[in-house]
């Protein structure tokens, strides 16, 4: 469904191991920040 929607990459606070690995392994890029800072990304990508 998220390669089917374009999804290109993926920010998150934290991920469950199945879920890192299945969007890895669908070529989306996903990268784990705290949570503090994705309030402040979040900002300026919305």
């Amino acid at each position: 469904m998220l390669k089917e929607m374009n999804v290109g990459a993926i920010v998150a606070n934290d991920f469950a191991r199945i879920f890192y690995r299945n969007v890895i392994n669908l070529g989306i890029l996903v990268q784990q920040i705290e949570a503090a800072c994705a309030k402040e990304q979040s900002k300026k990508i919305f």
